[in-house]
């Protein structure tokens, strides 16, 4: 089906300041990087398991050249290991660039307000990343358990590398920043709620992840961790295609392709209803079970339920045992109710996703003005002020929902595009 988009919608697109970067180019000796990287981790992070047990750095020092213009001398790993009392084997959850390890610049001009980050080493030549592995609490760490846990996971492991590295490239290259892509980017990777408001209801939820998988510094960086994860797995041009289609990165990015507002009511709707909350009472299924939890609280009959939950809590096993026993109450409910929880729903996630805008925008504001001196305070307030209305603009959930879908439909096309070209580089 082919989707024309009207000059409204255009003028909407262009006039957002969440960029496209047309260019699609995996820097050369960026895959070979992340490998003998990765290669070296795998024996360095379990021989230093004391050492990262006290939170010091594991350090790989090599020269590697990525792209004939940027050298890198040494890769410094932060490594945190967090028990968790629900899982039997070491699961890594997260690797990151650590920004933090530069300096910082402010940018003001009459179109955008920019940071500038410049290296404490010459051009960025130490790349610091950040890694996050669960393990079994109580489990003692042996060098070899690790050491196995990690060559199971290369491929994954290389790719993440990759992916990074690639950061680390893009900000050697363009050291700037847009301070409102950053607030976006925040709204989206820092989206959990706590279990207690709409934004963490999971249709809501997914939908803000999209600003952070959709932003500028993370499509640039999707070509190169797709194209080390096919090298690592052998894909051919000849089997790329079957390959993508059940890829993960492009999955998300066709979900964000087909957004709109009525997909998401959609969505809400066939969760809160009177239908599926039998079948989960019927089925002692407790999945999706905090949803409906946080849903209802949006009726005035039921928003006495937090002081509740502190006095019953304790007649019950567990949260999920309290949650079922909710629901069980729910079936209760009428259509007329269940539709006000869907519209309450929806409703509350813009006034909570403004109020979350706004806590990120204050705390950077706050860190921004502590980092920068001389800064001119007319042009910075300025700028703040336009930033800080951008999504207090829309005035109703299905304006500022459909407003994102048409955003998010122009950059998923572009990125597929990018991701496609990948299977040239391919053997």
């Amino acid at each position: 089906m082919n989707i024309l988009i009207n000059k409204e919608q255009l003028k909407l697109i262009l006039e957002n300041e969440i960029e496209v970067d047309e260019t699609v180019g995996i820097p050369d000796n960026i895959y070979e990087t992340a490998v003998d990287i990765g290669n070296k981790l795998f024996e360095e992070l379990p021989r230093s398991i004391n050492n990262i047990l006290n939170k010091q750095y594991i350090t790989i020092n090599n020269i590697y050249n990525i792209n004939n213009d940027y050298d890198i001398s040494a890769v410094k790993f932060d490594v945190s290991f967090i028990e968790e009392n629900s899982i039997k084997d070491y699961m890594l959850t997260k690797m990151s660039n650590q920004l933090t390890a530069y300096k910082h610049k402010l940018i003001t001009n009459k179109k955008h307000l920019q940071t500038k980050y410049t290296s404490n080493y010459s051009i960025f030549n130490v790349v610091f990343l950040g890694i996050e592995i669960y393990k079994p609490k109580n489990k003692k760490d042996t060098p070899n358990e690790l050491k196995n846990f990690l060559l199971k996971n290369k491929e994954s492991i290389i790719s993440i590398i990759a992916h990074e590295l690639s950061h680390a490239y893009n900000f050697y290259k363009d050291q700037k920043q847009y301070t409102k892509n950053r607030i976006y980017y925040n709204l989206g990777s820092k989206r959990n709620g706590n279990g207690e408001t709409t934004l963490d209801i999971t249709p809501i939820r997914k939908f803000l992840n999209l600003f952070y998988y959709l932003s500028k510094d993370e499509n640039l960086v999707r070509p190169t961790e797709i194209y080390a994860d096919a090298r690592e797995k052998n894909i051919t041009q000849k089997t790329f295609h079957k390959y993508i289609i059940n890829n993960d990165v492009f999955k998300t990015i066709k979900e964000a392709e087909n957004f709109s507002y009525e997909n998401l009511k959609n969505e809400i709707n066939n969760t809160f209803n009177h239908i599926n909350c039998m079948r989960i009472v019927t089925n002692h299924n407790p999945v999706n079970m905090n949803d409906f939890f946080i849903g209802i609280l949006t009726l005035k009959k039921f928003n006495k339920l937090p002081l509740i939950m502190k006095t019953e809590e304790k007649m019950f096993k567990s949260f999920d045992d309290y949650l079922r026993a909710i629901i069980i109450q729910l079936t209760s409910l009428s259509e007329k109710e269940w539709k006000d929880v869907s519209n309450n729903i929806l409703t509350t996630s813009l006034i909570e996703i403004n109020r979350k805008y706004d806590n990120i925008l204050k705390n950077y504001e706050l860190y921004l003005l502590s980092i920068y001196k001389n800064v001119n305070q007319q042009e910075y307030m300025k700028h703040i002020g336009k930033i800080q209305n951008d999504i207090k603009k829309y005035k109703t959930p299905e304006e500022f929902y459909t407003k994102f879908g048409l955003i998010f439909k122009n950059i998923s096309r572009d990125v597929k595009i990018k991701l496609g070209k990948v299977s040239s580089q391919l053997p």
